[in-house]
């Protein structure tokens, strides 16, 4: 059981993995924004029509549909990393929250 679920957790969200990647190196930069406009909100839809026709016992709820919920998160995540900033320091308004916030980046990624 704890397999299965580690599985579906690492298939659905490995691909938003490989998009922070890819935001790292400066790929999603080279696309253009026309391409980005177009796929992401395909991909969002097609989750959403998996998703209606998934319903669970808990109703549409994503995390019980991941086909539905990794489609509708690429699709999200391309639009945030394309459109986000990328920022060396934060703004100076939100300069005092920045030892918090490297402090809980550096725990994201940690078990």
């Amino acid at each position: 059981m704890l397999t299965a679920v580690l599985t579906t957790g690492l298939v659905t969200f490995g691909s938003c993995w490989i998009l922070g990647f890819a935001h790292h190196d400066g790929l999603l930069r080279r696309l253009p924004p026309y391409v980005v406009r177009a796929l992401a909100p395909l991909f969002m839809a097609a989750g959403v029509w998996w998703a209606l026709g998934h319903r669970t016992e808990n109703g549409w709820d994503l995390d019980d549909i991941p086909l539905g919920q990794a489609l509708w998160s690429f699709g999200f995540v391309v639009v945030l990393l394309r459109i986000g900033p990328s920022w060396e320091r934060l703004p100076r308004p939100l300069a005092r929250l920045d030892g918090p916030v490297t402090l809980l980046n550096a725990r994201a990624v940690t078990f």
